[in-house]
């Protein structure tokens, strides 16, 4: 009996010129479906058109709106041409008519929710400043909206490197164990392990305030917070890796003191544990929505190997969206000539 095959939605930019982008991408979608022997996948490249460039006169809208889409299906086939990918679709155009970036990231991930996608992949220029328009409009906006995991892959990744190391940064919340349940199932399939990141945050404001007044009050109270604090990381530690090691899956524990940020800690951890792929939560736990929106954002800016992001609904919602998934209104999509 054949069982029904799982779905990558692929997020193209039919503009962008043929180089590492698209090569990390489709070496990143290759090793998925190479390391995950015995599954089918089926990998729906898409485009959003967003039919409201077409410039603020709407006598000649219609004419430049046909001309632009078909520049876009030139796009896709000139950087689909060569791939040889199992279970790739036609790439589909999605023409919706907002301006803005977060509806256009909406208007994806409505689309990928009526395909049953298990997750979306999608470059990011991990630029900065005046120039990080892409990935400071619609990819942020789809990393942070999106219930369907997002795998994000730059033009600085190395080669992407193999898929038998991840790293997980956690603060052991229950939401955050949750979501390492489903990094487990998919360390199990891909036979890689998991590094277990927890950085222990570090107090500084009252060190600033307390050390000038009462500095030998304050260091004791700093000693048994950072004891307590490991105490309850080596018993997480423990019980993540027991759960771990029912479905064969091998976890690393790692300890981060060092005063700093976190997106930080975990490009360090990424780098000196070799991993291949670093899988984040959207939102963790006690900490704001707000700052671990800055961690994930710095992070897949900065990262030198692709980075999954799992938003915190997923545990709880996602397959009950694609259930109830209903058709998408006001978005028309075409197959790419």
């Amino acid at each position: 009996m054949n069982k029904k095959p799982r779905k990558i939605v692929w997020a193209l930019d039919a503009f962008e010129r043929p180089g590492a982008l698209q090569r990390n991408a489709i070496r990143m979608l290759g090793m998925i479906t190479r390391a995950t022997q015995g599954t089918r996948w089926e990998i729906q490249p898409a485009f959003i058109l967003q039919e409201q460039l077409a410039g603020p006169s709407l006598e000649f809208s219609p004419v430049w709106i046909g001309h632009y889409r078909t520049a876009a299906e030139q796009g896709l086939r000139k950087i689909l041409q060569n791939v040889n990918l199992p279970g790739l679709l036609q790439p589909r155009i999605l023409a919706h008519t907002s301006s803005s970036s977060a509806a256009a990231a909406s208007s994806l991930i409505e689309f990928a929710l009526k395909q049953k996608a298990e997750l979306i992949v999608t470059n990011t220029h991990s630029k900065r400043g005046l120039k990080r328009m892409f990935l400071g409009s619609f990819a942020e906006s789809l990393l942070m909206r999106s219930p369907i995991p997002v795998l994000t892959v730059g033009p600085q990744a190395r080669g992407i490197p193999d898929l038998k190391r991840i790293l997980f940064p956690t603060e052991f919340g229950t939401e955050s164990f949750s979501i390492f349940k489903r990094v487990v199932n998919e360390a199990a399939q891909l036979k890689s392990e998991i590094t277990v990141l927890h950085v222990i945050p570090y107090p500084v404001r009252p060190y600033l305030s307390a050390n000038v007044i009462f500095p030998s009050t304050y260091w004791n109270m700093l000693q048994d917070y950072l004891r307590n604090e490991r105490a309850r990381s080596e018993s997480a530690f423990k019980s993540w890796a027991q759960y771990a090691s029912k479905y064969g899956v091998k976890i690393r524990p790692v300890l981060d003191e060092q005063p700093g940020s976190l997106w930080e800690a975990v490009l360090r951890a990424a780098e000196t544990h070799k991993v291949g792929l670093i899988a984040m939560e959207a939102e963790s736990g006690p900490i704001s929505a707000a700052l671990a929106g800055s961690a994930v954002r710095q992070t897949v800016r900065h990262a030198n190997c692709p980075v999954w992001i799992i938003g915190s609904r997923y545990a709880k919602g996602h397959m009950k969206a694609f259930r109830e998934a209903t058709p998408i209104r006001g978005i028309r999509t075409r197959r790419a000539a």
